[in-house]
């Protein structure tokens, strides 16, 4: 697949490469990028990506895996874990965020975390459990009747481009060196409502995404209530399907608050009850190794974000192990707790 070609990850070092270069053993199960080497590293299991709708029985394999977890943390040989559980994100793409299917995936990744809890529990182990839910994105409705499709297929030649990448909420736009300033000229000109256009380097900080390789000459996003429609009559169109889902994300956190994730978390040296303040995706990073007990590494996260949620503030201490779940939006991260000094 894409996701396994190594260019995707050698710019940064992930979580749980650091974890095993720190001696700690990490499992990473339908977590997709586990099967890629990254910077010489694997992790010590790795549990290939399955996708939710050819998995029927996902809910019930999912309990059995963290059956497995909890015994091997029980039995040492493991220290760290990533769980995805994909059936909150599916389900609401395919029928919205506020359908009754929805709320039935919720009920069912609280089966899996309250089964993860009991079994941590049964092996008593539960006090050394640091366990985190957190979520990649949220997801607003987008029937066709609640927003407006925004179309540039008219506005554009698409011989100018080597391809669009992706529709909806947000767009890159890949065109040939010589046709860039004049396909953003055009689409800058057309002051089309509900979209906005902008060049790699004009992109908002908040994004963090005008330093990397990755981000195409020209992005374009789409205000709540519009989505940008696909281009139809050409191959440039990358991927070609032009399914519009139920639900969506990728708008601007900062103007619709349905883009807002979650972030729980539970363990030693964490307090009971604590209701912090708004952290970022990039502060999660610090919490998870603090819970695990290993340095992090240079990043964009901000320690004062979270230092309010640990007893004794951020330089308190745990010895526990910690397991990490990662539930996206529905991600479970389970780690024993190693919690440094």
């Amino acid at each position: 697949s894409y996701t396994a070609h190594p260019h995707w990850w050698n710019h940064a070092e992930p979580v749980w490469v650091t974890a095993e270069k720190n001696g700690l053993r990490t499992g990473m199960y339908w977590w997709d990028g586990c099967q890629v080497e990254i910077r010489g590293s694997r992790p010590s299991t790795c549990i290939p990506y399955r996708g939710y709708w050819q998995w029927p029985t996902v809910e019930n394999d999912t309990k059995s895996a963290l059956s497995e977890i909890v015994e091997k943390f029980k039995q040492n040989t493991l220290d760290f874990a990533l769980v995805y559980y994909e059936a909150v994100d599916a389900v609401g793409h395919a029928s919205g965020p506020d359908s009754m299917e929805r709320r039935e995936a919720l009920k069912s990744a609280d089966n899996v975390i309250k089964h993860l809890l009991d079994e941590a529990k049964r092996q008593n182990i539960r006090d050394q459990l640091s366990l985190i839910v957190v979520s990649d994105h949220g997801m607003t409705d987008t029937r066709p009747e609640k927003f407006d499709l925004i179309d540039i297929e008219p506005h554009i030649d698409a011989n100018d481009l080597h391809s669009m990448l992706d529709g909806g909420s947000f767009v890159m736009l890949r065109p040939y060196p010589d046709k860039i300033n004049k396909v953003y000229s055009k689409l800058k000109s057309l002051n089309m409502k509900g979209l906005n256009v902008f060049r790699k380097e004009e992109l908002p900080d908040l994004y963090h995404l005008k330093e990397t390789h990755l981000t195409q000459p020209i992005v374009l996003t789409a205000d709540p209530g519009y989505q940008i429609k696909k281009l139809q009559g050409t191959d440039k169109q990358v991927p070609q399907s032009n399914k519009i889902y139920n639900g969506n994300h990728g708008y601007d956190p900062m103007k619709l608050e349905d883009m807002r994730a979650i972030f729980l978390a539970t363990g030693p040296g964490l307090k009971q009850g604590f209701q912090n303040g708004p952290v970022r995706m990039v502060d999660h990073y610090n919490v998870i190794c603090r819970q695990l007990g290993i340095k992090p590494l240079e990043n964009s996260g901000s320690q004062d974000n979270v230092q309010g949620m640990f007893v004794g503030g951020a330089s308190g201490s745990s010895t526990a192990v910690s397991l990490s779940l990662l539930v996206v939006p529905n991600i479970l991260l389970a780690a024993r707790s190693y919690l440094y000094h």
